[in-house]
């Protein structure tokens, strides 16, 4: 499991005072797991989404977290650039004509969780390629032979 979302105190529902609409839509190229972070913090698998614009639509609360992961490795994904979603109060639009309100359904985009850099993404590829006591003898320089040794 990824560490960066299990070190912490880990983020679980709280209540369900508030619902939100929230439509959860697959930009990525793999299949993606959908999950909630249930009151006791543990993943609940609610969807699968196929690649490429696959969705899914739920009614959630405002203090239910969720994450997505890769279904293949099981790596973490970004929802609206974060990796883990927090639902906001939703929006109500009147509509006069029908003398009713509607909820506005929230938009959750999921991506792939990759370097945004190109230096982050050689440190990535050479952490992965290169054994860590090799690191110190690549041709590279020295700021940026520790930043990939301190990462290792």
């Amino acid at each position: 499991m990824d560490e960066s979302i299990t070190s912490r105190a880990s983020p679980r529902s709280l209540h369900s005072r508030i619902g939100t609409p929230v439509r959860f839509i697959n930009r990525s190229r793999s299949r993606v797991k959908v999950l909630w972070l249930n009151y006791q913090g543990e993943q609940v698998l609610y969807s699968t989404l196929e690649p490429l614009n696959g969705r899914y639509d739920v009614n959630t609360y405002v203090t239910h977290p969720w994450i997505a992961r890769e279904e293949p490795t099981n790596a973490v994904m970004l929802l609206n650039f974060r990796k883990i979603y927090f639902p906001v109060a939703p929006e109500v639009r009147r509509i006069e004509n029908e003398n009713r309100n509607v909820h506005v359904t929230s938009e959750v985009v999921i991506t792939p969780n990759v370097p945004y850099t190109l230096q982050e993404c050689c440190k990535d590829r050479l952490k992965k390629i290169v054994l860590p006591q090799n690191i110190s003898q690549l041709p590279l320089p020295q700021t940026i032979i520790r930043q990939i040794a301190q990462s290792v």
